[in-house]
């Protein structure tokens, strides 16, 4: 069997001898330099590399990468695209083989993209990745080989990742202006923004890659969108602690509050911390919302639910008691002073509301293993969020889900959490048999 390893390159002599000795048990090694100047070309020859030299303007990856594999000879059976910060594990050439002789003509591996320590000895961030195809019948398009054949998933290939984590935005966002309906260029865009904070810019990339994908059933495209709604609940999680503005129109109320406030002054004040005066100011916003209330007490007629929020600056409460009369865009807000005339506001007054970020993680979680069932990944991030949120019972039951899928399953987007869900389902486990649950 021929098997090849091409890659791009550009200022990599830091990599070149690393690069070389991972991709030694390949028949044939090729490099398309486009514009070092470093001396890569050079480096890599005497490595024993093939090595080709072309500028690629205007700069796409698919075109650089559709360049290098017209490289690789026509006799090659299967290539590998291997970067130069990529390290490939021993072993590798030995599943190919096995998996070609089955009938594989397009493999995915597991891929560390990122490490915990400096050492780079702990994964961080371990995904999938099908960079090893075919000589034939295969071709870049966006930042992935895409083909006709299936996908083959193995266990048995690990490459690292060892380079900085660039961000490509602004690749992605010209491809994405030539077609923003681009599915991977939306995924990676949204990833990129994952990985440099920008979680707004992130969750918008992936919700509209889930509005192009709707309704495809396709394996791919399933474990894909699985995925998506993965990286959707991480956006939010990273943005709870941020906050959104309104536009509220000032209005009166019917004078509940006033008229039961003695009633559960003391367990409001209470669970504040603060000194709550009568009265509410009554807001109407232009939209819905969905308050995440943070604090709750029992007074006579049930249960009230409390969020903090800020009216033009000054800190205080949307209330929700029992009974309610109002719609979800209207707030009944108290303070430990009388915003009306703190404010000076009167009927009709105009407002800015800002309230904690509100979007919820988990129907995006339970979007993600309604999406595809067969994503242990899916399920891990579903286990754990109820691990974080104190309900162990669900904890248990989704990591021993978890579990049950094993390895080899074309549908999951990851091969292995290792231990976690065991992790997760003992310590779920630990905590019912202590309180007896």
């Amino acid at each position: 069997m021929n098997i090849a390893i091409y890659a791009i390159a550009k200022n990599e002599t830091s990599n070149a001898a690393e690069w070389t000795r991972s991709a030694a048990a390949a028949d044939t090694l090729i490099a398309l330099d486009t514009g070092s100047t470093d001396g890569t070309p050079e480096l890599l020859r005497s490595l024993g590399v093939e090595v080709h030299e072309q500028r690629i303007k205007p700069w796409r990856f698919d075109t650089a990468r559709n360049a290098a594999l017209a490289l690789v000879p026509e006799d090659v059976d299967m290539c590998l695209c291997l970067d130069l910060d990529e390290r490939i594990r021993l072993g590798w050439r030995e599943e190919v083989e096995r998996l070609w002789n089955r009938g594989a003509r397009w493999i995915s591996y597991r891929y560390i993209w990122e490490w915990q320590d400096e050492a780079h000895t702990v994964p961080a961030i371990t995904t999938q990745k099908a960079w090893i195809h075919a000589r034939h019948g295969f071709k870049w398009q966006g930042f992935n080989p895409t083909g006709d054949e299936p996908i083959a998933y193995s266990d048995a290939i690990t490459i690292e990742h060892h380079g900085e984590i660039n961000d490509y935005t602004e690749s992605l966002s010209q491809m994405l202006a030539e077609d923003a309906r681009n599915t991977e260029a939306l995924i990676e865009q949204g990833a990129c923004h994952l990985k440099a904070g920008r979680y707004a810019e992130a969750q918008a990339d992936y919700m509209a890659y889930l509005d192009v994908t709707h309704g495809r059933t396709d394996p791919k495209t399933r474990h894909q969108r699985a995925r998506a709604w993965i990286c959707v609940a991480q956006t939010r999680h990273k943005m709870r602690n941020k906050s959104m503005e309104y536009e509220g129109r000032v209005f009166s109320g019917c004078g509940n509050g006033t008229a039961h406030f003695d009633g559960w002054q003391p367990a409001l004040n209470e669970v504040t911390g603060q000194t709550i005066v009568p009265g509410t100011l009554n807001v109407q916003l232009d939209q819905a919302v969905c308050l995440p209330y943070a604090l709750s007490f029992q007074a006579p007629g049930g249960t009230f639910r409390l969020c903090p929020i800020t009216v033009n600056g000054y800190a205080c409460w949307a209330v929700n008691p029992p009974l309610s009369m109002y719609p979800a865009n209207v707030l009944e807000i108290m303070a430990d002073c009388n915003l009306k005339e703190e404010d000076g506001l009167n009927e009709g007054d105009m407002v800015t509301v800002t309230l904690p970020f509100q979007e919820p993680v988990l129907p995006a979680l339970l979007q993600a293993v309604a999406e595809e069932p067969g994503s242990r990944e899916a399920w891990v991030y579903l286990a754990d969020y109820w691990r974080g949120v104190g309900d162990m019972p669900q904890a248990y039951g989704c990591a021993m889900h978890a579990l049950t899928i094993k390895n080899g399953d074309a549908t999951r987007d990851e091969i292995c959490w290792g231990d976690y869900p065991k992790q997760i389902a003992s310590e779920a486990f630990s905590w019912m048999i202590n309180r007896g649950g």
